[in-house]
């Protein structure tokens, strides 16, 4: 999967998750990044191998560009 295809996967696993705002999704859109975020930041804190850290800052930054 590319770093893109997983960020667009995690991002809606958690934009789904999230309880339905009234503004259009902006506050649903924020809240699904910001969890991401910090998934990914977890991944990368424990991952071992540098390929699969880089992998992961690659999906970051797809999500940070959504």
């Amino acid at each position: 999967m590319t770093p893109k295809q997983e960020a667009d996967e995690l991002y809606h696993k958690l934009h789904f998750a999230l309880p339905s705002y009234s503004d259009e999704g902006q506050q649903e859109h924020e809240a699904a990044k910001k969890c991401a975020l910090i998934a990914i930041d977890k991944i990368i804190k424990v991952a071992y191998f540098e390929s699969v850290k880089d992998y992961w800052k690659e999906v970051k930054l797809e999500i940070e560009n959504l």
